[in-house]
């Protein structure tokens, strides 16, 4: 820069530099998970660019999904869409993630916590000094609630040395079972280790061999009585 005036011109001026800035890009990889059945953890990346400033915070919003996901049956999808940078139905978390990129969600807003059994969809924006930038993808979580028990429990004797434990699945929140334990408790309600352990929740069944209980970690006596 220099000044112009009657006399001539001045000399230059020190060199001054400017780069301009945006607001955030998007944060990225937004996942998430229940820590139990009133505390939802969730986890994001930091934007691929930060608009030249430094990231600020971040606000999280979320969103109540409909009952269903409370009920014993059907789908648990939802589908969130953001369009034009415009979310629909959801509202800001009472708290922000200040600069890190994970949160633990308790609590919603004024007088409203996360409920066990619940299904809430959740995006986050990260602002600068410019401003907050677009919406991360959404990500859909259920607040863990365990399942009730399993019921109508039948032993039947395929042999004189095996057995069949059978079962019904629960009535309730079925569609969130991940495992099945058959478990021996001996005649003094002393609990042993799982006879069976199924990963396939469509089992519904299991067969024991009356061997494999008088072995180790069993050991279970000759005449000894025991319950599954």
């Amino acid at each position: 820069m220099l000044a112009k005036g009657q006399c001539g011109n001045s000399g230059y001026s020190q060199v001054a530099s400017y780069t301009g800035g945006t607001t955030p890009g998007a944060p990225l990889s937004l996942t998430g998970g229940a820590n139990s059945g009133t505390s939802i953890q969730l986890q994001w990346q930091q934007p691929s660019s930060d608009g030249c400033s430094p990231v600020i915070d971040y606000k999280v919003y979320y969103k109540l999904n409909d009952c269903c996901s409370q009920c014993g049956s059907g789908s648990n999808t939802f589908t969130n869409t953001i369009t034009n940078n415009n979310i629909v139905g959801f509202s800001a978390l009472a708290q922000s993630a200040n600069s890190g990129t994970f949160l633990t969600v308790q609590q919603l807003g004024s007088g409203l916590t996360v409920q066990d059994g619940s299904s809430y969809s959740f995006v986050v924006q990260a602002r600068n000094q410019y401003g907050y930038g677009p919406y991360s993808q959404v990500v859909t979580i259920t607040a863990a609630q365990a399942p009730s028990a399993p019921y109508n429990a039948k032993v039947n004797s395929i042999s004189s040395a095996v057995m069949q434990v059978s079962w019904s699945r629960p009535t309730e929140r079925w569609n969130t079972v991940t495992n099945y334990f058959v478990n021996v408790i001996t005649s003094n309600n002393q609990k042993l280790e799982s006879a069976c352990l199924f990963r396939n929740t469509l089992d519904l069944s299991c067969v024991i061999v009356l061997d494999s209980l008088r072995a180790s970690p069993f050991n279970i006596g000759n005449n000894q009585q025991f319950s599954l």
